[in-house]
C-alpha cells in the first residue's frame, strides 16, 4: 500500500467510507455498511487502520450530513466488529478527534446528540473492560470540559461482544433482529432480506389555541348542513323540467 495514497484518502478502505458516508445519500446505506463490517472483520490491522483513517476524515467534515453518516457507521462498527476495532477507536489520538468534535461550536445540535448518546453507551459497555477503558472514560472526560450529558441517552448495543448484535442495524439489514437507530434499509447486499418498512402514522396537526380548536369543532358540526343543502339543490336540479328551445327557422 502506498504511503501518498493513504494520506491523500485514495486507498480502496477510505474509498468505501467516503461512498457509505456520501453526503448525497438521503438515509443510511446499510449495504455500504455491511460491506465496511465485513472489511474490517475480515482485513488485517492494516485495513481496519485506513478504515480508521477514512472515517476520522468523514467525521471532520464540512456537512453535517456527512458527520451523522460517519457516526451511524461508528456505531456499527462499534455493534458489529471485534475487539482489534475497538481498539483503534479507544487509541488516543481517535478519541481526542472525538473530544474536539464534541467541544466544537460549529457542531449542529442533531450530530452533537447522536456523539454524546455514543458516548453515554461506551461508559457503561466498556467499565468492566481494563483494555478499553478510554472508552469508558471519554465521557467524564467530557464532562470535566463541559459538556452537558443530560439529555443524552445510549444508543449502542455491544452485548454481542464482537459479534453481530441482533437488535443492531447491520443485523436488521441481514433480517435479523429490529432497526435501533431509525434509519430504513435501502439496498441491502446480495443474498440478504430488506426490512420491512412499516407504514407511517397519520397525524394531524393539532390546533395551536382555543379559538382555533373551536372553529375546528364549528366547521366540522356545519359539514352536515352544506351536505343537506346539496342534496336539496340536487333534487330541485332533476325536477325541474327541461327548458325549450326556440324553434329552428326556415
Amino acid at each position: 500500500m502506498h504511503a501518498l495514497d493513504s494520506m491523500l484518502g485514495n486507498t480502496p478502505e477510505q474509498q468505501l467510507v467516503s461512498r457509505a458516508t456520501d453526503e448525497v445519500l438521503l438515509g443510511t446505506d446499510w449495504a455500504l455498511i455491511l460491506e465496511v463490517v465485513d472489511l474490517v472483520n475480515s482485513g488485517e490491522k492494516e485495513t481496519i487502520r485506513e478504515v480508521m483513517r477514512g472515517l476520522r476524515r468523514r467525521l471532520f467534515h464540512k456537512e453535517p450530513v456527512v458527520q451523522m453518516h460517519s457516526l451511524n457507521l461508528l456505531q456499527a462498527l462499534m455493534e458489529n466488529c471485534h475487539e482489534p476495532l475497538h481498539e483503534q477507536v479507544a487509541e488516543k489520538e481517535f478519541l481526542n478527534d472525538l473530544s474536539k468534535m464534541a467541544t466544537s461550536k460549529n457542531l449542529s445540535q442533531e450530530v452533537r446528540e447522536k456523539l454524546l448518546s455514543l458516548v453515554v453507551g461506551w461508559a457503561s459497555a466498556y467499565a468492566q473492560k481494563p483494555a478499553l477503558s478510554a472508552l469508558a472514560e471519554l465521557r467524564a472526560r467530557l464532562t470535566a470540559q463541559g459538556v452537558d450529558f443530560s439529555s443524552a441517552t445510549p444508543s449502542i448495543d455491544v452485548s454481542a461482544r464482537g459479534g453481530v448484535s441482533a437488535s443492531s442495524p447491520v443485523a436488521a439489514a441481514a433480517g435479523v433482529g429490529a432497526l435501533v437507530m431509525g434509519s430504513p434499509v435501502h439496498s441491502p447486499g446480495p443474498g440478504l432480506m430488506p426490512v420491512e418498512e412499516e407504514p407511517l402514522p397519520i397525524v394531524l396537526p393539532r390546533a395551536s389555541n382555543g379559538a382555533n380548536s373551536a372553529a375546528t369543532s364549528s366547521a366540522a358540526a356545519a359539514a352536515p348542513e352544506h351536505a343537506v343543502e346539496r342534496e336539496e339543490d340536487d333534487e330541485a336540479l332533476q325536477a325541474a323540467p327541461a327548458a325549450s328551445l326556440p324553434p329552428a327557422r326556415g
